[in-house]
């Protein structure tokens, strides 16, 4: 009768155990991905940093977080036709009779869709540039300068060997 209390107490400590581990990581879960979008996040946070910098009013506020909102989506439409063209050009590479005809249009599919993703962030730049006055287009200039340098340092020299 001991050993039956014994397995019975176990049991019990395991399936607590158990659920104490789950809820653990569904709140460790929790806290590294939270329940939102990230990259609404992201771009208020961009768009409460412009509006600081720049001093938005707040009509152009809402017009660049339309011109945002329409950009996300576009892009996002535009990159799952771009993981599709990929695959596309992978699936015809290894085929077993490779068609280079083939390849190589599924390539040029590729290609003008990279091509027209950077149009699109070329339209974007210049909308925003449109709902900016006068006096906001410099400073968006030298804001866009130093991102750039951020993102694209300059590339450091390994030390000169004796």
């Amino acid at each position: 009768m001991s050993s039956w209390n014994n397995s019975k107490i176990l049991s019990r400590l395991v399936v607590v155990l158990v659920i104490v581990n789950i809820l653990s990581l569904l709140s460790l879960w929790l806290i590294a991905f939270p329940i939102g979008s990230r990259t609404h996040n992201k771009s208020e946070n961009i768009l409460r940093s412009l509006q600081h910098q720049l001093q938005l009013s707040p009509l152009q506020v809402e017009k660049f977080r339309s011109i945002q909102m329409e950009f996300r989506d576009s892009m996002t439409i535009l990159e799952v036709k771009m993981r599709r063209a990929k695959r596309a050009v992978n699936h015809k590479i290894f085929q077993e009779e490779l068609d280079s005809a083939q390849v190589a249009a599924a390539a040029h599919r590729v290609a003008d869709l990279e091509f027209r993703k950077e149009m699109m962030k070329l339209n974007k730049f210049r909308q925003v540039q449109l709902l900016l006055t006068a006096e906001q287009r410099p400073e968006l200039e030298k804001l866009t300068h130093e991102i750039l340098r951020y993102l694209n340092p300059k590339p450091t020299r390994p030390p000169k060997r004796k």
